[in-house]
């Protein structure tokens, strides 16, 4: 039996769940404490004070989620000496991903994800997200395509299931957004991120950011990682930055990923997560069995 262990991006992590986690388990407070030091801040101190959902600064969220989710795969491994057999991370979670197999040291995740939300900021001002719930692909190309006609900055950023995508938009834009969706059968949800991500407008960063990556130093690691943009893994160092470059400005192809897992025999899936945001939405997509380790209970019962 092949398992998969996953990590979701950002917007999905749950305060009260992780501080249970931290008073249980000394390896928690150690990545904590590990990760505290070299942001020059108490982590923990942060999370037990503010609602990560209301966390703006994507430099201080984009490297806590890091640190939330190698912690709980350390609590994981300190418990289960069986290896999974593929790592994926949703968007900000490949980065999870990469750490956990070995490929990028903790140190330099966490400095490459200050990085690369500073170059980030340089884009992102007054741009969101919103997920869209009901629409098939082809149904929202064709409302992108006159978002273009109307001047309209809407791009897609998520494919994450056959009627589930997030895109990218202005705003200032969002009544006129919210307009091309008139008369369709679906749910927008406005996303709490203050960013966006994955799409056409990240191009103008990709240069300085690959150039950033090539000073990092990359290993081989132990479990193979497969990638948002394209839906592939690769061992060698110019491969896998070239794919997290490309990972700014592509969508995540995740509806893709999990259909090619179950076709090479994954049969479980372990979401890393102090939620269960993937796990749900891999219900109505497979036939593969999902677990979350989002509390005490459901680590222990994983």
């Amino acid at each position: 039996m092949k398992t998969a262990f996953i990590f979701p991006g950002q917007g999905s992590q749950n305060r009260n769940i992780i501080c249970d986690l931290y008073n249980k388990f000394n390896i928690i407070k150690h990545i904590f404490s590990y990760g505290s030091s070299v942001l020059n801040y108490d982590i923990y101190n942060l999370i037990k004070n503010k609602d990560l959902t209301k966390l703006t600064d994507q430099e201080i969220i984009q490297p806590t989620v890091l640190i939330i989710q190698v912690a709980i795969w350390n609590l994981w491994k300190e418990n289960n000496k069986k290896k999974p057999n593929i790592l994926i991370g949703h968007s900000l979670g490949e980065y999870s991903a990469l750490v956990c197999s070995g490929i990028l040291k903790f140190k330099d995740a966490i400095e490459i994800l200050i990085t690369r939300a500073k170059l980030m900021k340089k884009i992102n001002q007054n741009k969101n997200m919103i997920s869209v719930l009901g629409l098939k692909k082809n149904e929202i190309n064709n409302i992108c395509k006159i978002a273009k006609k109307k001047n309209i900055f809407l791009e897609q950023s998520l494919f994450n299931s056959n009627k589930h995508m997030v895109l990218s938009y202005n705003k200032n834009e969002i009544i006129k957004v919210k307009n091309l969706f008139n008369n369709k059968k679906t749910k927008i949800i406005i996303l709490k991120n203050n960013i966006a991500s994955h799409c056409k407008l990240m191009f103008n960063i990709s240069k300085e950011y690959k150039k950033y990556l090539l000073n990092k130093n990359w290993y081989k690691g132990n479990i193979p990682v497969i990638h948002n943009a394209n839906v592939n893994y690769y061992k060698s160092r110019e491969k896998i930055i070239k794919t997290l470059t490309e990972q700014l400005y592509k969508p995540v192809m995740w509806k893709e990923i999990i259909k090619y897992i179950e076709y090479i025999g994954v049969s479980k899936i372990i979401e890393c997560n102090t939620n269960n945001i993937l796990t749900n939405m891999n219900k109505y997509m497979n036939n593969i069995k999902c677990n979350c380790i989002n509390d005490y209970n459901s680590f222990k019962k994983t």
